[in-house]
């Protein structure tokens, strides 16, 4: 379990995994229901608003810099924001910035249940919504949050990971590749919303990819 325990200082604490030689470590967060929030002696969520006041950011930077001890790569986790949001706000987008600043290598956002843009900030990787994986319920028809993809990340030798996108499609509660215009929507939608962001992706046989090299600025970069 991580993002939620039996007191705030489980719910802070990261998982720790392993990929071949390297270490993952994961630390989740959520800025809603507050009420959730985990407390020193109840259980509860790892709740953080979205906020960089130095009261507010304190706590989720303490989070980020435990879970960057002995790591190779660092997730941070975070459901934020309402649903059916197209793009970040700034305010969002602020925060975003200053996950990656406190060590985060990789933000994976999601809550809006559909795909916003992908953004590379001084080396890191911002996800800032991954849309649904098997939840279909009430398809917006515009929005088509029943169109969604899998995201891939690989770490390569050298300094760095890649990331590889795969549209897919949900019908009852199945998940499945995206085809034709389904497909077509789910590229087009990625591509155009993370140029917004200033990353521009690669299209081949059907998906996207993105080289994420680590240890420098803002980069616009591709495979």
């Amino acid at each position: 379990v991580v993002g939620a325990g039996g007191n705030r200082e489980q719910a802070r604490a990261p998982a720790r995994l392993y990929a071949r030689d390297r270490r993952v470590h994961l630390v989740a967060f959520a800025d809603h229901p507050s009420e959730w929030a985990a407390r020193p002696f109840l259980p509860g969520i790892n709740y953080a608003p979205i906020s960089t006041r130095p009261d507010d950011f304190g706590s989720v930077e303490r989070a980020i810099r435990s879970a960057r001890q002995d790591a190779d790569l660092v997730i941070c986790s975070l459901h934020w924001g309402p649903n059916m949001r197209e793009r970040p706000s700034r305010e969002f987008r602020e925060f975003a910035h200053r996950i990656i600043e406190a060590g985060a290598d990789v933000l994976w956002g999601h809550s809006a249940h559909v795909l916003q843009g992908i953004e590379l900030y001084e080396g890191g990787l911002i996800l800032y919504d991954t849309g649904d994986l098997v939840d279909d319920y009430a398809v917006d028809q515009r929005l088509r949050n029943d169109l969604g993809a899998l995201f891939l990340l690989r770490l390569w030798d050298g300094n760095g990971f890649a990331l590889e996108v795969v549209p897919l499609r949900i019908a009852q509660c199945q998940v499945n590749l995206a085809t034709g215009e389904d497909r077509d929507r789910v590229l087009w939608r990625l591509e155009e919303r993370s140029a917004e962001l200033g990353t521009r992706l690669r299209l081949a046989q059907g998906r996207l990819f993105l080289r994420v090299p680590r240890g420098v600025g803002p980069v616009v970069s591709s495979v």
